[in-house]
C-alpha cells in the first residue's frame, strides 16, 4: 500500500482603478473594481494492488485506491466579501487489468469502478489497448471511458483578467465523462531515427460550466450549468541522432469545441484553450560526453477571445466611504470568436558533469549518481509576448494588451539518482 498527500492554495488579487475628471461638465468617472478569490485543495490517498503473473506471458493486476478532498473557496468583489465555503468529497475505486503478451501481439484489458463514498451506485470505466510489431514499424489501438470528479470554476465574470483556474467537487453531480479513441504508428526508420503519428478523438459526453459567482463558491443548480464537447488532434514526432548531434520535433494539430445551453442557444464554440497548432523543436550538441549545448523553439497558434461589440457598466457602492464604483463588462453576440496572436520562444542552454566543486560534493553526501550544472538563457530573441487582453480604441479598433516579456537567465544544479 502506498500513501500520499498533495495540496495547492491559491490566493489571488486583482485591481482595476481608472479616474476620468471631466472639467467641463463637474462630473468625476470612477472605475474602481477588485476582486479577491481564495481557493485551497487538500488531497489524502490511499492505493494498494496486488500483482500476479501467470506463465502465458499473461500479467493480472488488482487494485484499489481512496481519496479523501477538501476544498475550501472564498471571494470578494468590490467591497463586498463572502464566508469561506468548505466542501468535501470521499472517492472509491477498484480496478482490474489483464495484460497479455504474445510474441509481436500486446494487449490490455481493464476495467475501473469509481463513486463518491455515499453512493451506492458504481460507475464503470472499461479500457482496452493493443499494439501489434510488423517489421519496424508497431501499431497501436486505445479505447476508454473516463469519469472526472472534479471541475474548475469560470471566474472571468468576476476577475477582470483570469490567469488561474480553481477548483471544486462535484459531490452530489453526475461526473465529467468522457469516451476517447486513440490511433498510432511508429517505426524506427534507421537505428538512429524514429518517428511516430497519433491521432486522437474525444467526446467529452458530460461538462460543467461552473460560475464562480459572489453568492455561492459550492456547486448548486444556480451556478452549474451542463454541458458537452469534443476534442481531436494528430500528433507527429521525429527524433534521430547524427553524430555528436540529436534532437526531436513534433507537430500538433488540433481543436476543441464546447456548447452550453446558455452560450448562443446551444451552439458549439472554440475551447477557450484550443491552439491549432503547436510545434515544438529541441537540437542538441555533444562537445564532449560531459558537456552538452541546447536549443529550443517553439511555435504555438494563440488561444481564442472573444471579440466585444459593445459594454455596458456594472455599479458598486461603498458604504463606508460613500463612493460608486465602476466596472465594465462586456456584450457579444459570439463567443470566442478570434484568436489572441501566435507565440513564439526560443532558448538555448547548457549542461555539464561536474566532478568537483559543490554540486559534486553534494551529489556525492546524498548518495547520487552524478551532479550537473546547467544554465538557460530564455527568450534569446526576443520573440516572446504574451497578451491577455483585448480592447477596443476608436479610430483604432481592437488593441491586444500584453507583456513583452525580456530575456532571462537561470542556472542551477541537476542531481541524478
Amino acid at each position: 500500500p502506498h500513501l500520499y498527500y498533495s495540496g495547492s492554495d491559491v490566493d489571488n488579487n486583482t485591481f482595476v482603478n481608472i479616474a476620468v475628471s471631466d472639467t467641463t461638465l463637474s462630473y468625476d468617472v470612477v472605475i474602481d473594481y477588485q476582486t479577491k478569490i481564495e481557493n485551497s485543495i487538500s488531497d489524502y490517498t490511499a492505493k494498494a494492488n496486488f500483482t500476479y503473473f501467470t506463465f502465458l506471458n499473461q500479467t493480472i493486476k488488482l487494485g484499489m485506491e481512496l481519496n479523501n478532498l477538501d476544498f475550501r473557496n472564498r471571494i470578494g468583489q468590490s467591497f463586498a466579501t463572502t464566508q469561506t465555503t468548505k466542501r468535501g468529497a470521499n472517492l472509491q475505486a477498484v480496478y482490474l487489468q489483464d495484460k497479455i503478451e504474445i510474441k509481436n501481439f500486446l494487449f490490455k484489458m481493464g476495467v475501473r469502478n469509481s463513486r463518491f463514498a455515499q453512493e451506492t451506485k458504481w460507475r464503470l470505466e472499461p479500457r482496452v489497448s493493443a499494439a501489434y510489431k510488423v517489421g519496424i514499424s508497431t501499431f497501436k489501438l486505445a479505447w476508454g471511458q473516463y469519469n472526472q470528479y472534479i471541475t474548475t470554476m469560470n471566474s472571468k465574470n468576476n476577475e477582470f483578467m483570469q490567469t488561474l483556474d480553481y477548483f471544486n467537487s462535484l459531490k452530489d453531480f453526475d461526473p465529467i465523462s468522457s469516451e476517447q479513441y486513440i490511433a498510432g504508428i511508429e517505426a524506427y526508420i534507421t537505428d538512429e531515427i524514429f518517428c511516430s503519428m497519433t491521432g486522437y478523438f474525444k467526446d467529452l459526453k458530460t461538462l460543467y460550466k461552473f460560475d464562480y459567482s459572489d453568492a455561492s463558491q459550492s456547486a448548486t443548480k444556480a451556478n452549474l450549468e451542463r454541458g458537452s464537447g469534443e476534442a481531436w488532434g494528430l500528433e507527429t514526432l521525429i527524433r534521430g541522432k547524427y553524430q555528436k548531434f540529436s534532437g526531436w520535433i513534433s507537430y500538433t494539430l488540433s481543436r476543441g469545441t464546447r456548447s452550453f445551453p446558455s452560450y448562443q442557444n446551444g451552439k458549439t464554440y472554440l475551447y477557450d484553450a484550443d491552439q491549432t497548432h503547436n510545434v515544438k523543436a529541441v537540437l542538441l550538441y555533444n562537445f564532449t560526453k560531459d558537456i552538452t549545448a541546447s536549443t529550443t523553439f517553439q511555435f504555438s497558434s494563440g488561444y481564442p477571445k472573444t471579440w466585444e461589440t459593445g459594454k455596458y457598466s456594472q455599479y458598486s457602492y461603498d458604504i463606508v466611504n460613500d463612493e460608486i464604483g465602476i466596472f465594465p463588462r462586456d456584450m457579444t453576440p459570439k463567443k470566442n470568436n478570434v484568436r489572441y496572436p501566435s507565440r513564439m520562444l526560443l532558448d538555448i542552454g547548457w549542461k555539464k558533469k561536474l566532478r568537483s566543486g559543490f554540486g559534486s560534493y553534494l551529489a556525492e553526501y546524498l548518495g547520487a549518481d552524478d551532479a550537473y550544472f546547467t544554465m538557460t538563457i530564455r527568450n534569446v530573441l526576443f520573440l516572446h509576448r504574451n497578451p491577455y487582453y483585448y480592447f477596443y480604441i476608436p479610430d483604432y479598433g481592437y488593441y491586444g494588451f500584453g507583456m513583452s516579456y525580456l530575456p532571462s537567465v537561470s542556472v542551477g544544479y541537476s542531481i541524478k539518482f
